[in-house]
């Protein structure tokens, strides 16, 4: 982004202000918002699709917002970004009713990433790439809970583990991503493990998903060693 966001007390009206940026995904593989036909994320080259002027608003938006609330205009054909009755991103010519805000992340979240070399048969040494989200949820994350939990508080613990290994020619990148929920569905009940897995097509795919269940086993094994009971 080419300019700050305007923050109280500057002098200025936050209408006064107009920036560019772009807006990208830090991790892996940093997909960035593209306008066109159809609103999409790509990781190709940056153009005029992939920028946006920000036209800050008066308003004073709502109280988690980290500052004036916003349009999204593509530099690319001058129509705004919106979302439509069904919740998809779409491009209007006109300034839509709704606006964007910025808010503050949130501090039940952290995150790291791992980068280093391993070992794979042939091959030899090849960079891998790890990146891991954890983060404390509530509600059950749409499971069904006991009704004995207060409406939207039942505790939940999310674990996000996105993995890259450049193994290089014929089979290029190979990504695996695995969603860890630790929800406790009853009020006096047992923590329970839900686990969803993402993996490759093709002929590393069984090879994945035996290092889903292995990783997976160790998981449980480790956690019941300090939760005491899955």
């Amino acid at each position: 982004q080419e300019q700050a966001p305007p923050q109280p007390g500057a002098g200025l009206r936050p209408a006064d202000f107009e920036a560019m940026g772009m807006g990208r995904n830090d991790h892996h593989p940093q997909r960035s918002l593209r306008a066109g036909q159809t609103v999409c994320i790509d990781d190709h080259s940056w153009t005029s699709c992939h920028r946006w002027l920000v036209e800050y608003l008066d308003d004073a938006g709502t109280p988690d917002a980290a500052c004036s609330p916003f349009h999204q205009r593509s530099a690319f054909d001058q129509r705004y970004l919106a979302i439509d009755e069904s919740g998809r991103a779409v491009m209007k010519a006109s300034r839509p009713a709704a606006h964007w805000e910025f808010q503050e992340a949130c501090p039940h979240v952290v995150g790291g990433t791992v980068t280093q070399m391993i070992k794979v048969p042939v091959k030899g040494n090849i960079p891998f790439e790890e990146d891991l989200r954890a983060a404390v949820c509530s509600g059950g994350l749409g499971f069904p809970v006991d009704s004995r939990w207060p409406e939207d508080t039942a505790p939940c613990v999310a674990i996000q583990l996105l993995s890259v290994a450049q193994i290089g020619w014929p089979v290029g990148d190979l990504q695996t991503e695995v969603l860890h929920l630790f929800v406790q569905e009853s009020l006096d009940g047992p923590i329970c493990l839900r686990t969803f897995g993402k993996v490759p097509l093709g002929r590393t795919r069984d090879l994945a998903l035996h290092g889903f269940r292995h990783t997976r086993a160790r998981l449980v094994t480790v956690s019941m060693r300090h939760c005491g009971s899955i």
